[in-house]
């Protein structure tokens, strides 16, 4: 009886070990990733203001992802779209209009005001302040393709 124990117990600690270990490699991933990510933002130093005109979650991915379309009253780029050559993005800024990645739609609302300074943005609501962030994008996935879903609703 006390050898057919050692078996499953043996079972039980290899499987929730390679468990641990594939957690472990994510989590080291995805924060190398975000390393990456603030050097992107610093790189592009978007600054501009605006008014939500449209909020668009992702329905694959999820987690409160999804693009906001933005009608621009000041930036300092006027047209921005990499996305030919980069998997990966903040967005597309096109005649004073912008689809931007964004990591929190469920706390914004069409006609918030939006400020983004680089990665740090403040949402406005009836001229209060409502949330201060940085902004980010969905991490590399093995399991999903955020960025295939978000390049359909990117229509500019």
């Amino acid at each position: 009886m006390e050898k057919k124990k050692r078996p499953i117990i043996k079972k039980i600690v290899i499987m929730y070990g390679s468990i641990l270990l594939i957690f472990f490699i994510s989590v080291i991933y995805m924060s190398r990733n975000n390393g990456k990510d603030a050097d992107y933002y610093k790189e592009v130093n978007l600054k501009m203001n605006g008014i939500i005109t449209d909020i668009k979650p992702l329905n694959v991915y999820g987690h409160d992802y999804g693009v906001i379309d933005i009608n621009i009253s000041e930036s300092n780029i006027s047209d921005y779209d990499i996305r030919q050559e980069q998997d990966r993005y903040l967005g597309v800024i096109k005649a004073s209009k912008a689809s931007l990645v964004f990591g929190a739609v469920s706390q914004v609302k069409t006609g918030d005001s939006i400020v983004l300074n680089i990665q740090n943005y403040s949402i406005y609501r009836n001229k209060r302040i409502i949330r201060e962030s940085t902004i980010g994008m969905p991490p590399k996935s093995f399991l999903f393709r955020p960025f295939n879903e978000i390049n359909r609703k990117i229509k500019l």
